[in-house]
């Protein structure tokens, strides 16, 4: 695993700290990848009635095979071309998805509850600010002042995809990036999962 030299009495770049973020994420994916293989791993998220007709789906994790960055990471170039198993931590609380029941009598509905690798740029901030006014932006993307992503997270994306009521419903199947989970089966008139 590649670790990141400063000399001393250098000044670290922006560069140095991004670079050793991305070398542990590099290095943490050829572990899971090592342990688990290549295919999607999901642990965790256990899937609990709610309150009235939803599901409560808790911590947890998944492994799935990306590439090492789809954009830019601060200024270090997006690396697309090389892949990389990443794990996205749901690890605080809970989520909660409704489950309506259907409206017609005699027919149920079958709700696949599925997951996803998501990445997303977050926690925006204005970090840069004029010393003379600290109330005015100095900085930000193009010098315009505008916030900065401060994070990069890395978490399990949640859905629920719903079935046609019918008397004997068909489960959905997963949409294209996403790993199906649980069936929950909702009948007419239900008041609870």
């Amino acid at each position: 695993m590649d670790r990141v030299l400063v000399a001393p009495g250098a000044s670290p770049q922006d560069t140095d700290v991004l670079n050793a973020a991305r070398n542990i994420m590099i290095g943490l994916g050829y572990l899971g990848q090592a342990a688990l293989g290549t295919s999607t791993f999901v642990s965790g998220l256990p899937c609990t009635p709610g309150t009235g007709l939803s599901v409560s789906i808790g911590p947890g994790f998944i492994w799935s095979q990306e590439t090492i960055d789809a954009n830019p990471y601060g200024s270090l170039a997006a690396d697309i071309n090389d892949p990389l198993m990443k794990m996205g931590i749901n690890w605080q609380g809970s989520t909660t998805l409704n489950t309506p029941a259907p409206t017609t009598p005699g027919t149920s509905i079958a709700y696949l509850v599925e997951a996803s690798f998501e990445e997303i740029d977050a926690n925006p901030l204005t970090p840069y600010f004029n010393a003379a006014n600290t109330s005015q932006a100095f900085s930000g993307p193009v010098l315009n002042g505008l916030p900065l992503n401060t994070v990069r997270q890395q978490v399990v994306g949640l859905q629920i995809k719903a079935s046609s009521p019918a008397s004997s419903p068909v489960t959905p199947t997963p949409d294209v990036g996403w790993t199906g989970l649980y069936v929950v089966t909702v009948p007419y008139e239900a008041t609870g999962v």
